[in-house]
């Protein structure tokens, strides 16, 4: 039975419905996340603001604070309060009793000049209370409710520690009942204390009215209120608000759990809805600005349903023009589809030489053009990479000889035998050991990265060896901190060095040469210096070396093989931008630097 031939289906035409089954659910797409995103975007916007705007508030306030701290410093500076405390007895009948009393009511006048009139952004009511039974006040309206000193620090005692029995109290911010008031009145108080024994004379109220901080912060937060660290309300928009308590403590618990001043956090309404809160601690008034987070959100919701339809509208719009636009050039772009795909053909069938002949000056022709250029890296690659994989081949060839090390087994074989047949056990059993550890570290069951720790031990047991067999007083110094020696790095990539200083850097130069290993991190870059005082090199020496490390296979000639197989193997393994880096003086020392990656996470 003939198999039925599948119906051939234009590219022209498969673009055309492509661009309308994409692009409807795509525009359907864009409209539903375009107003997600609006929405969250401008609650964003909403919390910034906000936040800037409790700062602000808390700023004002803060400034507002200063202002009227210093009338109280004023006020408390007037001479004639401690001479009115020093009076005893009968003090109304005292010759001076009307002069204090006078310049007592001057000051207050001079500090605070409106205190009789309303709508001053100060205090509004003075009182003081002196121990030997003063007492003046001073406001716009009805004045605190007690009678003298002892009632006054009674009421206050009832609101913290003994005040009494305290030799001195830092001024503090509480709210006062006022005589014939429902209302209490934020108060500033303030002890005043004889000057030379600074025991307390008297108690200084400074009262103030509801709406001069409110008047501060409403600028930013109309909705905002002050909370005391002990839940109470000491200022807010509503006057009948003053005064009352936060009974949960769940706002207060979650600003004390966050430990910083200022920010913002969520907690449940009575209905169990969070409620986020902007706060700004007022740490001289032992309190926190509150501002609620509120969005009106009827308003944007119509602006976003608005936003939404223009969007829909002009999506259909540009869909429409897109179809006949697509319609007309689709003809042009089928045609030069249809060239570069015969010559895809004619590639695929073995003419690897033949190169695309650009007929048009768009697309099409530029992918003509990169296939033309990606055959001839191929071409250039192929070639690469049959010259690397002989120099790979060459190199590990080479790297086999290297670590095998004949010359370092059977010198040190030699020395045994030699050690022995001069009944030098002793000598010759730590000289074995010590190539046992060199190999069992070198061997390391096979893997091609070891920690940094075990590579120093590998170190160490060469020159153990170097110098117990050769009667050598080499040494190393090692600054390398604990943390780093768990670091893996390529395996025989410090020995090489080490012995490179041996062979090169001592022979005939020194005997007791010293070689010192330091390992430190710069960013994600473990750095390993090793340097030794032998005899060092000439500039051009370390010029030709650092050249040759940077070629794709190793000079026959070269003497620095070791050196070339790090720096290789390295390379290869992690990038070009590790690796050695050589430095020398001549009769000085000689300085590698091994940069490989710090990966603390792998330790």
């Amino acid at each position: 039975m003939k198999q039925k031939e599948k119906r051939f289906v234009s590219v022209r035409a498969k673009i055309l419905w492509s661009l309308v089954f994409v692009s409807v659910p795509l525009m359907i797409a864009v409209v539903l996340i375009t107003y997600a995103l609006s929405v969250s975007r401008v609650e964003k916007i909403g919390m910034q603001l906000s936040a800037q705007y409790v700062v602000s508030a808390g700023e004002d306030i803060k400034a507002e604070l200063r202002s009227l701290y210093s009338m109280t410093d004023e006020i408390m500076a007037v001479p004639a309060i401690r001479n009115m405390a020093q009076l005893e007895g009968d003090i109304t009948a005292a010759a001076d009793y009307s002069r204090y009393d006078q310049e007592i009511r001057e000051g207050i006048d001079d500090a605070v000049p409106s205190l009789g009139r309303s709508g001053h952004y100060g205090f509004s009511n003075i009182a003081l209370y002196m121990k030997n039974g003063y007492s003046i006040q001073m406001s716009q309206n009805a004045g605190f409710s007690f009678p003298d000193y002892d009632a006054c620090l009674a009421y206050f005692d009832g609101y913290g520690p003994q005040l009494a029995q305290l030799e001195y109290v830092t001024p503090f911010w509480q709210l006062c009942s006022m005589s014939g008031e429902r209302q209490q009145m934020l108060s500033y108080v303030r002890f005043i204390y004889e000057p030379v024994s600074l025991e307390k004379i008297g108690i200084a109220i400074f009262g103030l009215r509801n709406d001069v901080l409110k008047n501060v912060y409403s600028v930013y937060a109309p909705n905002g209120y002050i909370l005391s660290e002990t839940g109470r309300v000491m200022a807010s928009r509503n006057n009948k608000e003053v005064g009352s308590i936060d009974h949960s403590g769940q706002l207060l618990s979650s600003i004390t759990a966050s430990g910083i001043d200022r920010g913002s956090t969520a907690v449940a309404d009575e209905n169990g809805k969070k409620q986020i809160s902007f706060y700004y601690r007022l740490s001289s008034m032992h309190s926190y600005l509150i501002v609620p987070f509120e969005m009106e959100r009827t308003e944007w919701r119509v602006e976003m349903r608005s936003y939404v339809a223009t969007v829909a509208a002009v999506s259909i719009g540009l869909l429409l023009l897109a179809i006949i636009i697509s319609t007309v050039l689709s003809k042009g772009l089928t045609n030069s589809i249809a060239s570069l795909m015969d010559f895809i053909g004619k590639v695929e069938g073995g003419n690897a030489k033949l190169r695309y002949q650009k007929k048009s000056r768009d697309e099409i022709g530029i992918l003509g053009e990169k296939i033309n250029q990606m055959l001839d890296e191929l071409e250039s690659l192929s070639r690469s990479r049959e010259q690397e994989m002989r120099a790979n081949q060459l190199t590990e060839l080479r790297l086999m000889q290297q670590q095998i090390n004949p010359h370092l087994l059977y010198n040190t074989l030699d020395s045994v035998l030699w050690g022995m047949q001069q009944h030098h056990y002793e000598d010759a059993s730590q000289i074995l050991r010590a190539l046992s550890e060199f190999f069992k570290l070198s061997l390391s069951r096979g893997r091609m990265e070891i920690p940094l720790g075990d590579e120093i031990r590998m170190v160490e047991s060469y020159l153990d060896i170097q110098n117990k067999a050769r009667k050598k007083q080499f040494t190393i110094v090692r600054d390398i901190p604990e943390a780093l020696l768990s670091q893996l790095i390529p395996k025989l990539s410090l020995q090489p060095l080490v012995e490179n200083s041996v062979t090169h850097g001592f022979a005939g130069y020194c005997d007791d040469g010293t070689v010192s290993i330091r390992a430190y991190t710069e960013g994600t870059v473990l750095c390993i210096i090793v340097q030794d005082n032998g005899i060092g090199m000439e500039p051009a020496e370390v010029e030709k070396l650092q050249a040759v490390l940077k070629l794709p296979a190793c000079p026959k000639e070269h003497r620095h093989f070791g050196l070339y197989n790090i720096h290789r193997r390295i390379t290869q393994n992690y990038g070009d931008e590790y690796g050695l880096t050589i430095e020398s003086e001549l009769s000085e020392y000689t300085r590698i630097t091994v940069r490989v990656p710090y990966r603390p996470d792998e330790a």
